[in-house]
């Protein structure tokens, strides 16, 4: 059962445009950085999605590329440094984030992360504006990072797994935490299977496609395990090809490691993209998607089968009997997954490329899944209950900072 106590359906809330008493008008979503990532996306998915329902949205973080998708929907970004702990630019941060609202006459602010909630909640102390956070993950939580962690008037995770984490592990009021999933804009994923790929792939007409889009940094696992299995994949099903679209420090090994594959695979079976802003595109010309995550769920939204395997272990199949258990912890396998091996991915990749119907039945359930519990407009709608909630009973009743408020993130 999903622990949440906001709306069922985005039709409680007032249409966009309407303001009553209870609605803020304008509010700042505050971020880390915009740069590609899941929490990023979403922040810049949210933004756009309660902009139309008529709030004045805008946002602040250390910048990134995605800050350009904010400015083509008319929505400001500003300039804070909220993904440092150094504690000159934290001290910035704050009076940097306290200045903007004042100037901007923001009504509350909505922290997305650890360092830009413990920024807001020094910034906004005494201010009477009502502070929402999102916490999209699981957190490190020794008893420093239980100290600086800071909740607001009320917290957001996205799964019942990371909601456990924060109230077992790091002290969370659990009558302040809800849950709220990320939410996924399914315009972005509306294409036919047969969309042409991007002209600069190395793709032969018809050839299956893998596709893996993920931060290629300490999460490799899965990337180095396609490339263990390319081989094999290519040997089993002449023509097949993987992709994988990601960067991060480990990116170089990942491409030596696709490198090896293809010479014993003699061809050039598995391709190594690097940062990709064209991630449905790509999903336009895969067969089967194998991730976590925002990327599990922006497969499904193509009605593309996808493979649980990422940074929590090797989960398999996303099928209907399996569907509860990947919600629960936010369609990842931490919890219950094994580690990723390329002889636990193999069949798996087989089985799905070489159905044609048990790929059509998968996609079209993970495409009904996401139109009816992870689209965005429902996200934003539970998300403005929440405001509202915030904005009629909670405003000024935050406490000054303690003695721990002085700790830093």
């Amino acid at each position: 059962m999903r622990t949440t106590v906001l709306a069922e359906s985005p039709g409680t809330a007032d249409p966009p445009g309407s303001r009553g008493p209870e609605r803020p008008q304008r509010i700042l979503l505050a971020a880390m950085a915009l740069e590609l990532g899941g929490a990023e996306t979403h922040v810049v998915s949210l933004a756009r999605a309660l902009r139309r329902r008529g709030l004045e949205v805008e946002v602040a973080s250390s910048g990134g590329r995605l800050a350009g998708r904010l400015e083509e929907s008319g929505i400001p970004h500003h300039f804070l440094p909220l993904a440092s702990r150094r504690p000159w630019q934290l001290g910035h941060a704050v009076r940097g984030l306290r200045g903007l609202v004042l100037r901007r006459g923001i009504e509350l602010v909505h922290a997305h992360a650890r360092i830009p909630a413990w920024v807001a909640d020094r910034a906004l102390a005494g201010s009477g504006v009502p502070l929402l956070t999102t916490y999209h993950g699981l957190y490190n939580d020794g008893w420093f990072w239980r100290r600086v962690t800071r909740w607001g008037d009320l917290a957001i995770a996205v799964s019942e797994d990371v909601r456990d984490h924060l109230v077992r592990r790091l002290g969370a009021d659990p009558a302040r935490v809800v849950v709220v999933p990320n939410g996924i804009d399914l315009d972005e994923y509306a294409f036919s299977p047969s969309e042409e790929a991007p002209p600069e792939l190395d793709l032969p007409a018809g050839a299956p496609v893998v596709l893996h889009v993920s931060r290629l940094s300490e999460f490799t696992e899965t990337a180095l395990a396609l490339a263990a299995a390319a081989p094999a994949l290519a040997d089993r099903l002449p023509g097949a090809r993987i992709l994988v679209a990601g960067t991060g420090s480990r990116l170089e090994q990942v491409r030596q490691a696709a490198g090896e594959a293809n010479r014993r695979a003699g061809q050039n079976v598995m391709q190594v993209l690097g940062a990709r802003w064209d991630v449905p595109a790509l999903l336009g010309r895969a067969w089967v998607a194998v991730g976590v995550g925002r990327s599990a769920l922006e497969a499904m939204a193509a009605a593309r089968p996808v493979i649980i395997s990422g940074n929590g272990g090797y989960g398999g199949i996303l099928s209907e009997e399996r569907l509860a258990d990947f919600e629960a912890h936010n369609f990842t396998a931490r919890g219950f997954g094994r580690p990723v091996e390329a002889a636990d991915l193999l069949p798996d990749l087989v089985r799905l490329l070489g159905d044609e119907a048990l790929r059509g039945r998968l996609g079209a359930m993970g495409r009904e899944t996401v139109h009816d519990r992870y689209s965005i407009e429902r996200t934003a709608a539970q998300v403005e209950e929440l405001y509202r909630r915030l904005f009629a009973g909670s405003a000024g009743r935050r406490p000054l900072p303690g003695k721990g408020g002085a700790a830093r993130p």
